[in-house]
Formats: C-alpha cells, structure tokens, sequence
C-alpha cells in the first residue's frame, strides 16, 4: 500500500536523512494508522514498514483483498501462454481513505522483470590458479573476452587505484529478483580479488522464496563485476526479492529506507507493459526519495535497441524502466576495443542486429531540467510527444550515459547454476549487455564517493545533474577529458526504416554521453559537488597539550595523529616535559587525510620494563618553508600495568594553555584492604620563562578538606597527590596559564558491575561552570544493562557556597525520556546512580528505560560540573576496566567531530555513540 507525499520532494544538492523525509513529506501518523486500522479489520497482517512512511506492506488472502477493495480477481493467460491474476476493475476503498493512498501494488501478477546478461558465442578456455581454473588475460589482438585488470586499465579504473581508492568505507547495494550461489561468488573472487568484501544477503519479504534459478546469472554478474572493481568495499549489500511487482517495489523501498548510497540494477521491463502504470508512479516516489537522501542509482537500459518492448518489427521505438526514471542514471551499451598495453583504444555503440543497448525517447516522462541542453536536443529524434509534454517541450531520453556491454568482447563472469543455463565443467563465460555497464557505473561512483571523502567533502550522490553540467564543460571541467565520446554505430532495432538512434558527437540516445575516464570524471564530479555543498570542516588545532603521560615502570604510551587536510603534509613537534630535567622536541610528519602514531618510549628510548618517568607532552603542528602549519587533531592512549591494575586510558588534548582555573567532579584516593582508588592531578606548564604557582583544593561533604601548593617550573610538568583517603571534588588555580588532567586507578568491589572491578581513567579538567544562563553538560555513552556487569554513575560536584537544582535528563534509545530533580549541596558531591533510575524510574516519567542511555545535566545557575562515571565487565571475556569523562559542555555542541585513535583489530571493539540533543532529527556523515 503506498501512500501519498503531502508534498513535492525537492531535489536538493545536500543529502536528506530518512527520518527527515518522513517528517516533510510523510502524511500524519492517524492517516496511516487509520489506513493500518482499515486493512486490521479485513483480516490483512502488516508484514513491514519503512523509515520514509511512504508504504505499508500488507499480507492476506484474495479472498480478503476482494472484499477490502471491492473486486473480482480473475486468471488471465497471456499471448505467451503464462498464467496471470488480476482484477476485473479498479480497486476501491472507503472515502476517508482515498486521499491518504497514492496505490496498491499487490492485486496481480502481470508484471515480471528482466534484463538477463548476454552471452558470448566465442569458446573460451581457463587455466589454473588459487585452486579454481582461472581464467588468464589473452595475448591480443583479437579477444573474446576482458579480464578485469584490462577493463580498470581501459576506463582509467587503475589511475582512481593508484591513488588508494579502492572502496575502502563504501557500500554498494544491488537490488535482485533472484538468488545466488556463495561458492560461485568465492571462486570468482579467488581469481580476480574481492575477498575481503563482507557481502549481505538482505531478504526482503521473505526473499525469492525458492533457490537460485533463471535469473541468478544476472544476480552473481552484478555481483562480481562491483566485486572486481571495487575490491576493498566496507560492503556489498544484496537485496533479494520476489520477481514480481510487490516484490519490486518492496525491494527498492528496503534500499531507499536504508539510503544506500550507492545502487545497482540490472532488472526491468518495457515501459510500456500494461497495468504498469501504479509500478512507475512508486518507482518515481522511491527515486525521488533516493536523490534527496543522496543516494546514486544505476540501472541497465535494455539490450533490445531502440524496441525495448521486443515487438514485432517493424514496430515504434520504446524505452526502458527504471533507466528511463528521471532520479535514475540510465546505463546503455558499447563495444569496447582496446589498444596496446590493455589502455583505452575505441568504442562503437553495441549492436550485433539481435542485441544492442537501449536507448530513447520516454513515454511516461518529462526531459528533466538538467538533461535540458543543446546536446541533447536531436532535431531528427528529440520529441515531446511520447511524453504528452508541453508545448515546444521534449520528453526524457535515455540512456544517460553506457559502458562496455558487447559479449563478444564482454565480462568473465563465474556461475555453476544450472537453472540460468551454467554448467560446472564450465563455471567461467563470457558475457555482456547493459546488465555488465551498469554494476560498473556504480563500482567506479563508488570510488568516486571514497575520493570525495577523503578529499575532506561529501558522496556525491544524485549524479545527473553533475553529468549533463560536466557535458557543457561548467566550471571549468572537461567533458573531452572525462568521457570517451562515442561517435559510431546505432542502437536501431524497430525496423520502422527511421534508423534510430544513431550514436553522434557529444550527447546520444544510443550511447547517452559515453563511457567514463575514470579518475578525470570523479575529479570533476567532487568539484561540481562541492560548490554546491561545500566542504566539510574537522575541528582540528596545531597545537595539543597533554598534561598527563608516563613511559617505563611497565607505561607504554602513544600518540595519534590525524592530519585531515586532504593535500598537505603536516609537520609535527612533539615537546616533552618532565619534573625534573629539561625538555625534549622530537619531530614528525603526517602525510595528507592520514592517522600517524608515535611511540613516546620510542621517542624518549625508555623500555616498558626501564624505571618509570612522568611525562606531558606538547604536540605542535609547525610551518615549513613551503607549508604553512597544518591543523592535525592528537589523542594519547596509554597501556600499563601500575600495582597490578593492568588497563589503559585515552584522552583528546587541550587546544590552548592560557586557562588559570579547573574543575574535576570526581576524584576518589579510597584504601581499604584490596580496595585501591588512587587519583592524581597532573599539570603541565607551556610557559618557557614562568613558573606556575598552583593551588590544589579538594572538597567533600560542604568543606574543603585539603589544599595543596605545587610549584611547576617553565616547560616542565607537576603532580599533585591528595593525601586525603575520601571521594571528593577537585579545583585548581594557577597565576599562569596551564594544563591540568586528572588520571584515576582503582581496584574495587562493585556488585553491579560483575564484582571485583579494575581500571583506569583520565580526564582533562572543566574550564568553567558554563555562563550565566546556568550549567549544561552533555553525555553521548552510557549504559547499565541489566545492571549486573555495568554500573554508571553521574558525578555532579557543586563549586559554589549554595545549594544547586539540578535536573538529570536521562534519555533512552526508545525515545523516552525521565527528568529527575537532583539536590547538590554547597561545595558537594553527588553520585547519581543511573542503574537505580533504570530499574526504579520516576513516578508519572511515563519512560520506559533501556540500558542504553544518554543524559544531559542541568542546573539554572553556573554551579556545577558533571563528569560520568562507569565500571564494568564487558563482552564474553568479562573484561574489567572503567571510565570517566567530563561532559561535553551544552545546552547543543558541535557539527563535526574528529578523532585521532581508533582501532577494531583483535579484541578491541570501537564504537561511537551520537546524541543530538536537539528536537530535529539530525543526518550525520561518519
């Protein structure tokens, strides 16, 4: 069941998130409830739902659907003998209902989809290598096949390869209408790379509902050309459906929910079949949604010419769909020759008088704004009437651009499935159509898309426009650099004696705009992209202080360096203090959008097993005589082994030393047998000249229970050391600028978190109470589970000589919330128990707590700083350690942040975790 947009979705250059879509365009949730409701009482079950709230996917008999919508079904046999259902007259539903319902897709089984691959009639033969008979690249001249690496080096697939894009952080979705056979997906990757592309089998509504069959040929090409041009994908995503039009369109409405953003299809159906016309009007709702969200779609053109329909000739031209949808790219065919070294030679559109790559003139749709230019217009075949369009208007034609598709000159693909006519004596074929160009489209956006990101901007996403732009050289682009232009051959197959479409300078209907050059093309895409989008901004520095650090005494510690700027290499000063010797400057440098780690004992030449030395560092990114100083963004992580407490830590520096004043929330220095909490203030001074005089005062239970005085020379780092045995606040002044941290070790009994609890943590200092507007703190992680392994605390410390309200905001991963009022004494603690809110939650919160949680803290006077404190167990291994951080200052914060470490090799597990604190839905790139 689909249901109506309430509005026009624009296409717009920055990408729209699905739960934004359904917020613009959606109808209100009564009128789908009320639609649900209606279908409920007629016995129908809801099988699924999607993000955008366009469709409803329901499931009853048809007895059910006759008497919901007031028809007959009956059976039909078509010309070529297949069976069908359908009903006799339109469907009908209750009036309140008809304008929530654009239509309903279901009531027969007319339509089925196509697009099988093309096969070579010329024998081929394999050799052996990686335990599968693989199929060698041929001496040339004369081919009867490509192999990979000379179709990359053909289409410049290699220069993109060169420079280190090959997928890495990408993924590609193919929608299919079929099964395939994982072991024919392994064989061909052991010959031609892949392997390392996690694939998913995403079946929607069930899946095909039978094992592979006549259309898995088409579902493991797709497959395996992304696979082979794409080799390092972060995934490839295979949505798998029934051959039907339910089937069809919950296919694209999974992939449209999920907002892929790069898509491949390889199936379709003449755009003029009967009882169609409901298909193509969704269609068109789905891949107006895609564009919004920035997805790019690619889809074959047919391989019957300018007679889509596969009528009888002489006969009229036609079209297929969905290449011919106005928010597709619509991929035709050529015939690809190469010259010496496998590098680009010539092409001609395909056409071998059976099969050739179809192309165009709509007969459902407009010619879009951004299709409309010069080229495009052909006074012999150009037309507004197919369409219906308006007065000295023209229709849309197709394709938009095409690739290699001639068998004969075509793809190796491996396939055992003997429904799709393979055979295991022979699992490698050569095959070809406009099924092969398109996964090939979508393989080298794909690229394109990982280049952009590195470059420091956005994918690309809806890519038409960027084509037809790049097609009139604006911006200066190049549309002789980034196309090959196809200038010969026809696409000719309605013998109505007009010859259409003949392949001509620049824009054709043949072969649309041409084939790609690869790394020239994606360069001018990002360009045009840009300037549309702009780029995007890390919050990166040139300088970081880290007041914390140790080496020996068993501290093994590092630093990570990100240098996002895309073009210039950073040069970087590490400067470390000590307490009592002068300091050390080491340098480095961090090449262009890459992570550098340094090894701080092996920079300073200390062994873990060598006498322990405290350390700070200061990390400087410094200008050269060609490069000015390149912003970098640093963390340190540390592993030790200190009385027994074998853990590690991890902090993102301070981006200045000028603040004289800093709060901790927590501290604790707590003996008690094998209780151990150790806490220590760790300072460090930037000044080369002054010494800082420090003041260290702690407080607990309304008194400042101890105060402290440590002197910190020029360039050298302090440590205070509370010799208090309590839990308590910390504050520390100084008459200089500094950089205060606050490392934290413990060995406790926390029932909560799985019993006996070791670890560490370190934590930068807060640098005010917030404005006058009051205290605001942010918290993205947390969790209690069940409260058996994890146990979260949030610490909320009063610096001010009155009592401070606050409001613990706790909000759920089921959208729930609970607020509850805190009281916080003059110069106190707090120790909110998160676990007990999760098991004991307020009266009339009307929440429902999960353990994943996040919360924000508020007090309406600057009072207070809130710091989040967790021990746990974590995973099957029962890993003991803790954190603690201080929160992220609110009421909102940033647009972008960047992180320096990260690692998900081994056993480490690595996650983000995202609150938006606003009341809008919110799109994040990562």
């Amino acid at each position: 069941m689909w249901i109506r947009c309430r509005t026009h979705i624009p296409r717009r250059r920055i990408a729209t998130s699905p739960p934004q879509i359904a917020r613009a365009y959606a109808p209100a949730p009564a009128s789908q409830s009320a639609l649900i409701a209606y279908m409920q009482q007629a016995s129908f079950s809801v099988t699924s739902t999607y993000s955008q709230h366009l469709t409803i996917g329901f499931k009853g008999t048809i007895g059910q659907a006759e008497q919901a919508f007031h028809i007959q079904i009956n059976n039909y046999r078509a010309p070529n003998g297949r069976i069908f259902y359908a009903p006799g007259s339109d469907p009908s539903v209750p009036a309140y209902l008809a304008p929530v319902i654009s239509s309903i897709i279901g009531l027969d089984t007319v339509r089925q989809f196509s697009h099988p691959p093309v096969l070579s009639t010329k024998h081929i033969t394999t050799t052996s290598s990686h335990n599968v008979n693989c199929l060698a690249q041929q001496s040339g001249p004369n081919y009867n096949y490509y192999v990979p690496s000379q179709t990359a080096s053909a289409y410049n697939l290699t220069s993109l390869y060169s420079a280190g894009f090959h997928g890495e952080g990408q993924m590609v979705g193919l929608l299919e209408l079929d099964d395939y056979a994982q072991a024919d997906i392994t064989s061909y990757m052991a010959c031609y790379g892949g392997s390392s592309v996690p694939i998913s089998r995403i079946l929607v509504n069930g899946g095909t509902g039978s094992a592979p069959g006549a259309g898995a040929i088409e579902v493991e090409l797709d497959m395996e050309l992304v696979l082979s041009a794409a080799p390092k994908l972060a995934g490839l995503k295979v949505y798998e459906a029934a051959n039907n039009a339910v089937g069809y369109l919950a296919d694209w409405s999974r992939i449209v929910s999920d907002a892929v953003p790069v898509v491949s299809t390889s199936w379709g159906s003449c755009e003029s079949s009967g009882f169609s016309q409901a298909v193509y009007t969704q269609e068109n709702t789905l891949f107006m949604v895609a564009a919004a969200q920035g997805q790019s779609i690619f889809a074959a053109s047919g391989d019957s010419g300018s007679n889509d329909c596969g009528q009888t000739t002489p006969t009229t031209p036609s079209v297929d769909d969905p290449a011919s949808q106005p928010y597709v790219t619509g991929v035709g065919g050529t015939s690809l020759s190469l010259a010496s070294g496998s590098t680009y030679g010539s092409e001609v559109a395909w056409n071998d008088g059976t099969h050739a790559g179809g192309g165009g003139v709509s007969s459902l749709w407009s010619m879009p704004s951004w299709q409309q230019v010069p080229s495009a217009i052909n006074p012999t075949f150009s037309s507004g009437i197919p369409c219906g369009a308006a007065m000295g208007s023209y229709c849309r034609e197709v394709p938009d651009i095409s690739l290699n598709a001639d068998p004969n000159l075509g793809y190796l693909m491996y396939c055992t499935i003997s429904a799709s006519g393979c055979s295991t004596s022979a699992p490698f074929i050569a095959v070809g159509g406009t099924s092969a160009a398109a996964p090939m489209w979508a393989a080298m956006i794909a690229l394109a898309n990982q280049k952009s990101l590195h470059d420091g901007n956005f994918n690309l996403g809806f890519i038409n426009p960027l084509l037809y732009s790049i097609d009139q050289n604006a911006s200066s682009t190049s549309y002789t650099n980034d196309f090959h232009d196809v200038k010969t051959g026809n696409n000719y197959t309605t013998g109505d004696g007009n010859n259409e479409y003949p392949a001509t300078a620049d824009y054709d209907m043949a072969t649309g705009l041409g084939s790609y050059n690869a790394l020239p093309l994606a360069s001018d895409l990002e360009m045009l992209a840009k300037a549309q989008t702009s780029a995007r901004t890390s919050p990166a520095n040139t300088t970081w202080y880290f007041a914390e650090g140790s080496v020996g005494g068993g501290f093994t510690e590092y630093l990570t360096l990100l240098n996002p700027d895309p073009v210039k290499t950073a040069t970087v000063n590490v400067t470390y203090l000590f307490q009592n010797h002068s300091a050390v400057v080491k340098q480095h440098t961090v090449t262009p959008s890459t992570r550098f780690t340094i090894s701080v004992n092996a920079d300073l030449g200390v062994s873990t097993t060598a006498p322990q030395q405290a350390i700070s560092a200061i990390v400087q990114s410094v200008a050269t005589q060609s490069t000015p100083a390149v912003p970098i963004v640093a963390e340190r992580p540390m592993y030790f082994n200190f009385h027994g407490i074998k853990s590690g830590t991890d902090v993102m520096g301070a981006t200045n030393a000028v603040n004289t004043l800093f709060y901790f929330a927590e501290g604790d220095s707590r003996l008690a047998g094998p209780t151990i909490n150790s806490t220590f203030i760790t300072i460090l001074n930037p000044s080369s000249t002054s010494t800082a005089h420090v003041q260290i005062t702690y407080y607990s239970s309304g008194n400042a229970v101890e105060s402290d005085s440590v002197n910190v020379g020029p360039l050298q780092r302090g440590t205070g050391i509370p010799r208090v045995h309590s839990q308590f606040a910390i504050k520390v002044t100084s008459d200089i600028g500094i950089v205060v941290e606050r490392p934290m070790y413990f060995n406790d009994y926390v029932s909560t978190a799985g019993g006996w609890t070791s670890g560490a943590a370190s934590a930068i200092g807060a640098t005010t109470l917030g404005p006058n507007t009051g205290s605001d703190w942010l918290f993205a992680e947390g969790y209690t589970g069940t409260g058996t392994n994890f146990q979260e605390y949030l610490v909320l410390a009063n610096f001010t000589n009155t009592n401070a309200q606050v409001d613990v905001k706790l909000e759920y991963t089921n959208g729930t919330v609970q607020t509850v009022p805190v009281m916080v004494g003059a110069f106190s603690q707090d120790y909110f128990d998160v676990n007990n809110a999760y098991k004991h939650p307020v009266s009339g919160c009307n929440c429902t707590p999960t353990g994943s949680v996040l919360a924000e803290v508020y007090s309406s006077t600057p009072s207070i700083v809130a710091e989040r404190l967790m021990y746990f167990h974590y995973g099957p291994q029962f890993i003991s350690g803790g954190t603690d951080v201080v929160g992220e200052a609110g009421p909102s914060s940033h647009t972008v942040y960047t992180f320096a470490e990260g690692y998900t090799l081994g056993s480490f597990n690595e996650y983000l975790t995202l609150q938006n604190p606003t009341t809008a839905a919110e799109t994040v790139c990562r």
